[in-house]
């Protein structure tokens, strides 16, 4: 058995660190939405991290579509974090993200793909 200190991950795909500005649009309980700025900072098959500047309640509905990778949907935030420049979301999206699972040289010429930049 681990002890207590030690979080596990229990995660059902790989991660893959990416960084993109990209605007969602979050609707609340009571159908109230909102548009914010995030920061994504993580993605993966059906889950992605971004950082916001308020804090989003668990089950809040997001929406989102980043041109720069082809990836998006509609997911719920599954935990929110404070954090020095405002808060970390965990999302679940059980569609599906679109996020082809990249990694290594592959993530690397796709980015630079989008960037403009010669691989």
């Amino acid at each position: 058995m681990l002890p207590k200190s030690i979080k596990t991950d229990r995660r059902m795909e790989p991660r893959t660190e990416i960084t993109a500005s990209l605007g969602i649009l979050c609707t609340d309980s009571e159908g109230r939405e909102t548009r914010l700025q995030a920061r994504l900072v993580d993605i993966s098959l059906k889950g992605a991290k971004m950082r916001v500047p308020q804090k989003l309640p668990r089950n809040t509905t997001v929406y989102f579509y980043c041109q720069k990778f082809a990836i998006g949907g509609r997911g719920t935030v599954r935990y929110c974090l404070q954090h020095k420049h405002g808060y970390e979301i965990g999302l679940s999206f059980p569609s599906g993200t679109g996020w082809k699972g990249l990694q290594g040289a592959d993530l690397r010429a796709l980015t630079a793909k989008v960037e403009g930049a010669s691989v």
